[in-house]
């Protein structure tokens, strides 16, 4: 009976256990799966992050010599996790601020390398060149504030990205099904093991 208790103890700590970290593991999930597909413009003092899938900001290329002129720093690599922040004001965006915007459905990091303010030709809004900073040329079509979804201040985890779109791929699917059938369907499946167990020593009075 000792032995019984105990293991009754030990499995019910399992459970707890076993219940907080497949938990955790969803949650994780979750919270992947929103940061990959992550398309809304941010809104509130809260940092939005989002996975870099493109080398275009990974470097100072030469010919773009604002970036050494200007001490601009500020590249990322592709799967860097970066934090995106609320787009300022129109009119409070500057030179070489580093913005997210949407063209044809996709999300692109860029910085603004050109202002036009407004004129005959667009009176009531300015339009922005953008550029990578790795990139020799500026992107085909002058921005409008209108696709402009964040704006990068500098933060951001290295590699992390990697680790988020593992998540999402097939693979990372499989690691997910495996471990939640190690936390949760192997002790359901101990636990019924053992109180047949326990049904079979009663019968034959074990536990008299």
């Amino acid at each position: 009976m000792k032995n019984v208790n105990k293991k009754s103890f030990f499995k019910s700590v399992s459970g707890i256990v076993t219940l907080v970290i497949s938990a955790v593991l969803i949650v994780v999930f979750v919270w992947t799966f929103d940061v990959r597909y992550s398309n809304k413009p941010v809104e509130g003092g809260i940092a939005v992050p989002r996975v870099v899938l493109s080398d275009s900001m990974s470097y100072q290329r030469k010919t773009n010599t604002y970036l050494t002129e200007n001490n601009l720093n500020d590249q990322f690599d592709t799967f860097d996790l970066i934090f995106t922040r609320e787009m300022p004001g129109e009119y409070e965006l500057e030179l070489y601020d580093i913005v997210v915007y949407e063209l044809e459905g996709e999300l692109i990091i860029h910085r603004i390398i050109g202002i036009e303010e407004p004129n005959e030709s667009h009176p009531d809004q300015r339009l922005f060149q953008m550029r990578g900073d790795a990139v020799r040329y500026s992107d085909e079509f002058m921005v409008e504030y209108s696709q402009m979804k964040a704006i990068y201040r500098g933060e951001k985890i290295p590699f992390v990205g990697s680790f988020v779109y593992f998540m999402q791929s097939p693979p990372g699917y499989l690691c997910i099904i495996l471990l939640l059938v190690g936390f949760i369907i192997t002790p359901i499946i101990e636990k019924f093991i053992w109180n047949k167990k326990l049904k079979r020593l009663s019968k034959i009075g074990f536990l008299d």
